[in-house]
């Protein structure tokens, strides 16, 4: 017997649950459409280095103009932009630590520019602890928007040479490296990634600096505590482009040790953001059921845990793990992110969770 469970005013909870899909459908279409494009018809962007900025009128002090929109948000709480320029200088002054973040746009603040700004900002060590430096993200909805070119592989080795310069200045007077590339410059330009030591204790690690060399290094001191065996099954991990030839490298090294274990990798185009989106974090549910559709996945599909929103098992676009269970009749292991765990879980030695949503169990053995 199967029981609907209803809501105080006497609708289901399938109606409710549709109820939010339109709601959360209309919000997006309101927030899209209520969108302001400033067109740069003068060239005043990007601005100089030599470029003076004057803020003025009564909204340069207030919080309102920031809105507090939020349910938990009120304008006091909110600081206003003259308050918020001044805090680095204020944090320098009291000795506080801070961390940076650089994100690089061709052709606008690469070069002599990012030269120029690294030496800025090593005027606030040594409390400015670190800065890292991102490539701008890219993706398809950019009509109207200013004209963004991606980096390419030579692109990459001038801002690399750029940033390890610098790190040899910073770390001949003050010890650290202080400015640092994330992953994806050394990816696209083919370039090893640098020791641990060179990331200065990973203060930059959510921002994609070091996360390849750490998990690279967990994954060796594990399976150095490996003999291996003959274990036999075969398992699946989907993805961004970006991760890809890392993991699948992971993978070799565990086969090697295991041989009768099957490791497919699948890269997955980010076709909902765009395909110059590489990221693993990005991708959504609906790319993921597309393009896994018809593939081997062998006993469990592994995802990595940045897949999903933050404490919910949900992706980007409302489709939730128990649905892509169901839709590719697979097993999925969310798998955190550590060097051990994804060695126990590509070897399925760790329990899956289960992610029904529905009526049914999505076991698919």
């Amino acid at each position: 017997m199967k029981v609907k469970a209803r809501t105080c005013s006497g609708t289901t909870s399938n109606e409710v649950t549709q109820r939010e899909i339109a709601n959360r459908a209309l919000a997006r279409k309101a927030a899209a459409e209520g969108f302001v494009l400033l067109k740069n018809e003068k060239k005043i962007l990007p601005l100089k280095k030599t470029s003076k900025i004057a803020f003025v009128g009564p909204y340069v002090k207030s919080r309102n103009l920031f809105g507090s929109w939020s349910f938990i948000a009120e304008a006091k709480d909110v600081e206003n932009l003259e308050e918020a320029l001044k805090k680095v200088d204020r944090f320098y002054e009291a000795g506080i630590h801070m961390n940076g973040q650089i994100v690089l746009c061709k052709g606008v603040n690469d070069g002599a520019e990012l030269d120029f700004s690294i030496r800025e900002l090593t005027k606030y060590l040594p409390y400015l602890q670190s800065v890292s430096v991102v490539p701008v993200g890219l993706s398809k909805y950019r009509d109207g928007l200013f004209p963004l070119e991606p980096f390419d592989k030579e692109d990459a080795k001038k801002v690399l040479d750029l940033i390890h310069g610098w790190q040899e200045k910073v770390c001949q007077e003050y010890g650290i490296h202080f400015i640092h590339a994330s992953d994806e410059w050394y990816i696209l330009a083919g370039q090893p990634f640098p020791p641990a030591e060179q990331y200065d204790g990973y203060l930059q690690l959510e921002n994609g600096v070091g996360m390849m060399r750490l998990l690279l290094d967990e994954v060796k001191e594990e399976m150095e505590n490996r003999t291996g065996d003959d274990r036999k099954h075969t398992v699946s991990l989907a993805t961004g482009l970006l991760a890809a030839p890392v993991i699948q490298q992971i993978a070799d090294q565990l086969c090697e040790k295991y041989p009768n274990v099957t490791i497919h990798i699948y890269p997955i185009v980010n076709e909902f953001f765009g395909e110059k989106i590489t990221v693993s974090g990005l991708l959504t549910g609906q790319d993921l059921k597309k393009q896994l559709t018809g593939k081997e996945l062998g006993k469990q599909l592994l995802l990595p845990c940045n897949i999903l929103r933050t404490g919910y098992d949900v992706f980007l676009d409302d489709v939730t793990v128990g649905e892509l269970e169901k839709s590719l009749q697979v097993n999925i292991n969310i798998v955190k992110s550590s060097g051990r765990a994804l060695i126990e879980a590509l070897l399925l030695e760790t329990e899956t969770i289960e992610h029904s949503y529905t009526d049914e169990v999505n076991k698919y053995e």
